[in-house]
């Protein structure tokens, strides 16, 4: 499945008012008659004091377990089909026990919308996605009608159950396309869960979460606390035990803590929550969406806020492909379903129905689909080559190389400039053009000739490892080359990479924690053969590493905000120095301050950093740039020499013809607005 956008989530799309339910304006619309069944459930899911209610919880367990039916190998005619109340499941299943409730109800709202084409497993959806945003910081999961009825009972046992072990879990999960990192934010909807009778030993109605009113994140770090374990908050062994396995704990504690934990959770849970309710479903293209008829994003209740520390241009979602994909995405645009009046009709059809600010989007399925999927804009397909050449060369960077072997680079690798691999790390993986500006040049130029000069000046790529003029693309204790000072700085060295994979191959996927980890060996590991000097600058660097790794292969749908990568796709780019076949670039216009504070939670993960540095560094985005861009002497720069530098940046961006934005972000993170 390629989902032709970015988020799962849509806190801005509204659609209201509607017209009267029954008049011929709104049957013109497919998204009308939703509006009234999504606020018939509000009223039905919210409780006085502004949480949600049973009627909410049970809706969505209900969407999980009647989409869940499907599987990849075994049952792929099953999935969110409504089967689960029109077969009769809830009373019959084992596993549906608690359900029989929110069955009854969804067949009064089917009797009572039927006659207005809504359909069963469309109606399970909705109510899932209503009672997740009427639970107060809940996301607005994007919303999809056109679902095909079933009444085909689906087979037993497709369900995960709390007493299963979690190498049975995490196969059930990965047979529904589901990956170990998915199925934690999934788990996350325990935050408003009740666990009734689950035991015998336990009889009665517990919560999982000590605020199960509210979709907030205690869940996760109260599983993980000893010490929460209460008559009032229980704890399913297959939260525990997986919260605790080392392929999804690192994922699990992703989610720990308000800020910016619930913000990463949202934005997961809503991608991935977006896969479940397509499982099974045949006729994506077909599909409406209408998630304007959602009730309103609840961002903050009694104190709990969802988050309000990261930065507001970080919550934007202004991104586009690359130019690169542009002409592609242009002959694979999502077909908008509004079903709009015809220009013949009256202007007066549709007095009072207004289109949503975001324009509404079908799902679009290229086959062959891809044995794992991922929300992708447009995926690289060409092989790396390298042309005859007699004497072709890469340097220690395998982003570089990666970008030569494919071609965005001279694929003999000679003859780059600085100003080829700012214009080209744009089109090639999406990095903001300030960004080779600032690991570069910005340290070692004063004025806008010398920037002009460096930007022209022609070499190879081999020449950085020799810190080529002024350019320190290289560094010391790098992921996978030796020390400048001690051995070939040049080539890919598979036993210091092999000191990172006994960090982070333990797991399908690769955190800003676990390469902070990764890092903090490889200095240890330096250590023990010669002094390196990992000063301010080469901590810097290291962390820039990390947040472009991350920032640049991290899944479109999650994006830097969930800062987690295939760790498939890490081997591809560090050992064969290759962008990976499934992955597309995007442009992210904060890509500076992404890359920055992924590169802080890495080095947040070094508890011996203070031991490691010659030098100190201050711990936040702001500490990385000072230590980047310093006055020649090696002290911190003052506001003056900042100004300069935001100056040189905008003046060079300009010069190539690209957009400033990542430039305003760095002068506002800096202080400089007007600089």
């Amino acid at each position: 499945m390629l989902l032709k956008d970015i988020d799962g989530d849509d806190n801005t799309s509204v659609i209201g008012p509607v017209p009267p339910r029954d008049s011929a304006q709104c049957r013109q619309d497919t998204c009308c008659i939703w509006k009234y069944v999504a606020e018939e459930m509000r009223a039905a899911m919210t409780q006085q004091d502004g949480q949600c209610n049973d009627l909410a919880r049970g809706c969505i367990r209900l969407g999980f377990h009647d989409a869940m039916d499907f599987s990849k190998t075994n049952n792929t005619n099953a999935g969110a089909d409504g089967s689960i109340v029109l077969a009769g499941e809830c009373e019959t299943v084992a596993d549906n026990n608690g359900l029989k409730n929110t069955c009854n109800q969804m067949r009064v709202w089917f009797a009572k919308y039927q006659p207005y084409g809504v359909g069963m497993a469309d109606l399970i959806q909705m109510a899932a996605n209503v009672g997740t945003v009427v639970c107060p910081l809940g996301p607005r999961v994007r919303t999809f009608v056109g679902r095909k009825d079933s009444t085909v009972r689906a087979p037993d046992g497709n369900l995960p159950l709390f007493t299963d072990s979690n190498d049975h879990i995490l196969a059930l999960m990965d047979d529904k396309t589901i990956s170990p990192f998915g199925l934690i934010a999934l788990l996350g909807a325990h935050s408003t869960a009740h666990a009734r009778d689950v035991k015998p030993e336990i009889p009665g109605d517990h919560r999982l979460d000590s605020t199960p009113g509210v979709w907030d994140v205690a869940f996760y770090g109260e599983v993980l606390d000893n010490s929460s374990t209460s008559a009032n908050v229980f704890k399913l062994d297959s939260d525990v035990n997986l919260s605790r396995d080392q392929r999804t704990s690192d994922s699990w504690r992703f989610f720990v803590g308000q800020q910016p934990g619930q913000f990463r959770w949202d934005k997961a849970y809503a991608a991935e929550y977006v896969r479940v309710s397509m499982l099974g479903v045949n006729n994506m293209n077909n599909l409406t969406e209408c998630t304007g008829v959602l009730p309103p994003f609840i961002p903050n209740f009694k104190g709990i806020t969802t988050p309000g520390s990261l930065p507001s241009s970080l919550l934007s979602s202004n991104r586009k492909s690359s130019p690169l994909h542009r002409k592609a995405n242009s002959n694979q645009r999502a077909r908008t379903r509004t079903q709009l009046p015809s220009d013949d009709q009256p202007s007066n059809a549709r007095p009072e129905l207004t289109a949503p600010t975001v324009t509404k989007r079908a799902i679009i399925i290229d086959p062959p689909v891809p044995e794992t999927v991922h929300f992708l804009i447009s995926p690289i397909t060409h092989t790396p080559t390298t042309e005859a050449d007699e004497n072709p060369v890469r340097g220690p960077c395998p982003g570089l190389n990666a970008l030569a072997n494919h071609g965005y680079l001279p694929r003999n690798g000679r003859g780059v400039n600085l100003l080829s691999i700012t214009t080209q790390g744009l089109a090639g993986i999406g990095l903001s053009p300030e960004i080779g500006l600032i690991v570069g040049a910005l340290g070692y130029v004063s004025k806008l000739a010398d920037l002009t000069r460096l930007l022209s000046l022609q070499f190879d790529l081999d020449e950085l490892a020799g810190h080529l003029v002024t350019l320190a693309i290289e560094h010391d204790c790098s992921f996978s080359r030796e020390d400048y000072a001690v051995g070939d700085n040049n080539a890919f060295n598979p036993k210091l990479w092999q000191v990172v994979m006994d960090e982070i191959g333990g797991s399908d996927m690769v955190t800003s924690f676990a390469l902070g980890k990764a890092k903090s060996k490889r200095i240890d590991e330096e250590f023990t053969r010669h002094k390196t000097w990992y000063d301010p600058r080469a901590v810097a660097f290291g962390a820039i590493e990390v947040g472009l790794i991350l920032t640049t292969l991290a899944p479109i749908g999650l994006g830097f905000l969930i800062g987690q990568v295939p760790l498939a796709w890490v081997r591809s780019l560090f050992e064969e120095e290759r962008l990976p076949c499934d992955w597309a670039p995007f442009i992210l216009k904060t890509n500076t301050i992404t890359v920055l504070i992924l590169g802080v939670e890495a080095l947040l993960a070094d508890n011996k950093l203070p031991a490691h540095v010659v030098q100190g560094i201050v711990l936040t985005p702001q500490g990385i740039l000072d230590a980047l861009v310093h006055h020649r002497n090696g002290t911190r720069p003052d506001d003056d020499m900042r100004r300069e530098h935001v100056a040189l940046m905008r003046s060079a961006v300009i010069d190539m013809g690209l957009n400033t934005t990542g430039v305003d972000e760095i002068a506002k993170l800096w202080g400089n607005s007007n600089g």
